[in-house]
Protein backbone atom coordinates (compact mmCIF):
# COMPACT_ATOMS: atom_id res chain seq x y z
CA UNK A 1 0.00 0.00 0.00
CA UNK A 2 2.95 2.37 0.43
CA UNK A 3 3.93 2.41 -3.43
CA UNK A 4 1.41 4.33 -5.57
CA UNK A 5 -0.39 2.90 -8.74
CA UNK A 6 -0.45 4.17 -11.95
CA UNK A 7 -1.77 3.78 -15.40
CA UNK A 8 1.81 2.52 -16.38
CA UNK A 9 1.68 -0.33 -13.54
CA UNK A 10 -1.91 -1.15 -14.00
CA UNK A 11 -1.44 -1.82 -17.47
CA UNK A 12 1.48 -3.76 -16.85
CA UNK A 13 -0.43 -6.22 -14.92
CA UNK A 14 -3.04 -6.32 -18.05
CA UNK A 15 -0.68 -7.01 -20.55
CA UNK A 16 0.76 -9.60 -17.90
CA UNK A 17 -2.62 -11.28 -17.57
CA UNK A 18 -2.97 -10.65 -21.65
CA UNK A 19 -0.15 -13.11 -21.80
CA UNK A 20 -2.21 -16.37 -20.81
CA UNK A 21 -4.30 -15.97 -23.57
CA UNK A 22 -1.64 -15.65 -26.46
CA UNK A 23 -2.41 -19.15 -27.74
CA UNK A 24 -6.21 -18.45 -27.68
CA UNK A 25 -6.79 -15.48 -29.03
CA UNK A 26 -6.60 -14.44 -33.03
CA UNK A 27 -4.67 -11.37 -34.33
CA UNK A 28 -8.17 -9.06 -34.27
CA UNK A 29 -8.66 -10.42 -31.00
CA UNK A 30 -5.50 -9.56 -29.32
CA UNK A 31 -4.96 -6.64 -30.97
CA UNK A 32 -8.57 -5.41 -29.45
CA UNK A 33 -7.22 -6.37 -26.14
CA UNK A 34 -4.05 -4.27 -27.16
CA UNK A 35 -5.45 -1.50 -27.96
CA UNK A 36 -8.09 -1.17 -25.04
CA UNK A 37 -4.66 -1.88 -22.93
CA UNK A 38 -2.67 1.17 -24.55
CA UNK A 39 -6.42 3.11 -24.31
CA UNK A 40 -5.83 3.24 -20.61
CA UNK A 41 -2.30 3.38 -19.89
CA UNK A 42 -2.74 6.58 -21.93
CA UNK A 43 -5.44 7.78 -19.94
CA UNK A 44 -8.54 7.73 -22.52
CA UNK A 45 -10.36 4.68 -21.04
CA UNK A 46 -10.89 3.68 -17.36
CA UNK A 47 -9.91 1.06 -16.33
CA UNK A 48 -12.48 -1.64 -15.78
CA UNK A 49 -13.08 -1.33 -19.89
CA UNK A 50 -9.82 -3.40 -19.97
CA UNK A 51 -10.48 -5.82 -17.53
CA UNK A 52 -14.13 -6.31 -18.74
CA UNK A 53 -12.41 -7.57 -21.87
CA UNK A 54 -10.15 -9.93 -20.51
CA UNK A 55 -12.73 -11.26 -18.38
CA UNK A 56 -14.78 -11.84 -21.64
CA UNK A 57 -11.77 -13.26 -23.22
CA UNK A 58 -11.20 -15.67 -19.96
CA UNK A 59 -14.78 -16.56 -19.63
CA UNK A 60 -14.24 -18.68 -23.24
CA UNK A 61 -10.69 -19.61 -22.44
CA UNK A 62 -10.62 -20.90 -18.78
CA UNK A 63 -7.01 -20.13 -17.27
CA UNK A 64 -7.62 -21.28 -13.22
CA UNK A 65 -4.90 -18.99 -12.04
CA UNK A 66 -6.26 -15.78 -13.59
CA UNK A 67 -10.33 -17.39 -11.84
CA UNK A 68 -8.36 -16.90 -7.95
CA UNK A 69 -7.04 -13.43 -8.49
CA UNK A 70 -8.74 -10.67 -7.21
CA UNK A 71 -7.66 -7.78 -9.59
CA UNK A 72 -9.75 -9.36 -11.85
CA UNK A 73 -13.21 -8.65 -9.41
CA UNK A 74 -11.37 -5.61 -6.31
CA UNK A 75 -14.75 -5.27 -4.84
CA UNK A 76 -17.80 -7.37 -4.20
CA UNK A 77 -20.33 -6.79 -6.72
CA UNK A 78 -23.09 -4.50 -4.24
CA UNK A 79 -20.09 -2.28 -3.85
CA UNK A 80 -19.34 -1.31 -7.53
CA UNK A 81 -20.70 2.03 -8.31
CA UNK A 82 -23.32 1.95 -11.40
CA UNK A 83 -23.10 3.98 -14.68
CA UNK A 84 -27.00 4.91 -15.76
CA UNK A 85 -27.28 7.37 -18.81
Amino acid sequence: MKQRVTLTTHANVLYHLKSYLKRSLDKNDKGELKEVIESYRQGYVPLILPITLLKHHFRKHRVDWVEEQTYMAPYHADLILRNFV
